[in-house]
């Protein structure tokens, strides 16, 4: 049944089920307030908005907020480059060419060929997946002043992971409009075999491709486009990263937050390509050192085969290495306009763009290290200790009392690995895999003054909406490890697909936390508030916010004992990438 109100048609879909996932109390309630969201007991109504493009005419949908019952608008699945299938495989994205008649977009697309995590070797997706979601907060025809745009970049390790996993109920509330895409991933993403029609970073182009695409078309929308912020996790922050050093996104995006990721992470970035590339073909039955040969191959599997082979490889280097991505960002070694990645991202670092920056680590990053595995599945790090930063590791042969002094510092006593030191290799993991770069990052943007302010922060609470940590754990019984793993901010930023939405008391204040602080970022380019005094940091005096149940500002280096450490080994090294040395 359809009804007509002004601009606006309003459908009523009648549904046979309830819709009840979010939930609040407190510890004073013995049952939780139920919040009924999108769906009204046997009927849902569907208001579908109507925008114009210069692609075509979109339909769009109103929704709730499932925190706080506002209503929002959303525009899902639209399309931001031409289906990257057939002859377009492994190329450059190229722009899509619009629509005729109204796309609905009311409904999510599908994601990018991947393994499903969630659903144990289940392999999904589909090689048509460039799309982007776009969220209003209110009516986008009735947005007298333009609002902030914020932009998320999924994390996943450039294998897994899509936009529509990440719901715009928390952040909507905020009066900031938020975008999701999809990205192509593994294989599709990141084979890079130097060719026109394979040049690699595909991955990274497709972002650039949808953050044009935004910076064009979201006036429409009601979004301003000279005021557009960059955000992402994990590999999504790595990308941000990346975006940041290449020239090609230049005046794109305004502002960056990068949240347990940068370009520079030992995961996030491969200098054996070629090497990876073979063995994908060889995986899959072509044994060949051709790279053309080898391309015309691969052309001819199906999507299925190739995630399946990539996974198959991905647990073959698990057995002997804990950092180990395979098909990620790699230098291009080809000439003309078109290359984004011309070198090392560690020799790009002074090219980044002078803009303000948001950067931080979770208390536990390295508990996602040993996710599905055992600690008899790592026990060979005893006899094969392969877990030492990109730029010290080469060294460790050459000069093997530099491993023994990384083992006396995390272990003691020459402790092998095992239950009892436990806690101390995720906190190796943690430093190795996650913090040991964050200053790199941040000096060239602290070089330039105040034009790029640069904001820190160690996320520490114990919280049980921490739910990476959680599942880990389910694993892993260690009871003396508090505060949240990789990812874990997520679950205070969205709505997460496989995530809770139970409230316990305090928790609802680091949803606050976090969402205000990053949409005061987004509007003002600082997070601080009147509640949350957030100060930049500075080269010469540094500081972080401490984010725990009491979040304040603190003095000094992020972890600051572990950072000397590692700062002293460079130094006797002399090793030059070292950014904290002045300070240490």
């Amino acid at each position: 049944m359809t009804r007509f109100f002004g601009d606006c048609e309003v459908i009523v879909r009648f549904r046979k089920s309830y819709n009840l996932t979010h939930f609040h109390y407190t510890k004073s309630q013995t049952k939780p307030n139920c919040v009924l969201h999108n769906t009204i007991h046997n009927t849902a109504v569907l208001i579908v908005m109507k925008i114009s493009l210069k692609q075509g005419t979109l339909q769009g949908v109103k929704k709730v907020s499932r925190s706080s019952g506002k209503p929002f608008y959303s525009f899902l699945g639209i399309p931001y480059a031409k289906p990257p299938i057939d002859l377009l495989r492994f190329k450059a994205p190229q722009p899509h060419e619009g629509w005729t008649g109204i796309l609905n977009a009311t409904e999510n697309k599908t994601l990018c060929p991947q393994i499903d995590k969630l659903v144990k070797n289940s392999i999904v997706g589909n090689e048509d997946c460039l799309y982007l979601n776009i969220h209003i907060p209110e009516d986008p025809h009735s947005i007298k002043v333009p609002k902030p745009v914020m932009v998320f970049i999924h994390g996943g390790g450039f294998v897994w992971g899509y936009g529509n996993m990440y719901r715009a109920d928390y952040l909507i509330n905020y009066d900031v409009i938020l975008v999701t895409f999809n990205y192509r991933l593994n294989v599709f993403g990141f084979l890079n075999l130097d060719l026109p029609e394979c040049p690699g970073n595909v991955g990274l182009k497709d972002q650039i491709m949808a953050f044009s695409w935004i910076r064009e078309n979201i006036a429409a929308f009601g979004g301003d486009p000279r005021n557009i912020t960059a955000f992402g996790e994990s590999a999504g922050a790595a990308c941000v990263h990346y975006l940041m050093l290449c020239p090609a996104s230049r005046g794109l995006f305004d502002k960056a937050i990068l949240q347990s990721g940068s370009a520079i992470c030992p995961w996030a970035f491969t200098k054996n390509k070629t090497q990876y590339a073979f063995l994908l073909g060889k995986t899959l039955g072509c044994n060949t050192t051709d790279k053309r040969e080898l391309l015309d191959f691969l052309m001819e599997v199906s999507a299925h085969d190739v995630v399946k082979a990539q996974a198959t490889m991905l647990k073959e280097a698990s057995k002997h290495e804990v950092i180990r991505l395979l098909f990620v960002p790699s230098i291009e070694e080809r000439s003309g306009s078109d290359v984004l990645l011309p070198d090392d991202p560690k020799n790009l670092l002074t090219n980044t763009m002078k803009i303000p920056v948001i950067t931080g680590i979770n208390e536990l990053e390295g508990l996602i290290m040993v996710f599905g595995k055992s600690l008899s599945d790592i026990a060979w790090i005893n006899n094969n200790f392969n877990v030492l930063p990109n730029d010290i590791e080469p060294f460790s042969k050459r000069f093997p009392q530099i491993e023994q002094k990384v083992k006396e510092f995390y272990f003691g006593n020459n402790k092998p690995v095992c239950e009892e030191t436990f806690p101390q290799l995720i906190t190796l993991f943690t430093d190795t895999a996650f913090s040991n770069n964050l200053y790199d990052v941040t000096k060239p943007l602290l070089e330039n003054g105040l034009q790029s302010p640069v904001f820190l922060y160690k996320f520490s609470y114990e919280s049980h909406f921490n739910m990476v940590k959680q599942l880990v754990m389910a694993e892993h019984n260690f009871s003396d490890l508090e505060g949240p793993a990789h990812a874990d901010e997520l679950f205070y930023l969205f709505v997460v697909d496989f995530g809770i939405n139970i409230f316990h008391e305090g928790e609802e204040k680091l949803v606050d936390l976090f969402c205000k602080g990053w949409t005061n970022f987004a509007k003002f380019g600082s997070p601080a508030s009147s509640s949350l005094p957030w100060k930049s940091t500075s080269l010469h005096n540094p500081n972080y916010l401490s984010i725990t149940d009491q979040p304040e500002m603190k003095e000094g280096l992020i972890d600051e004992n572990r950072m000397k450490f590692w700062s002293s080994l460079r130094r006797e090294l002399k090793l030059s990438n070292d950014s904290t040395s002045s300070k240490l």
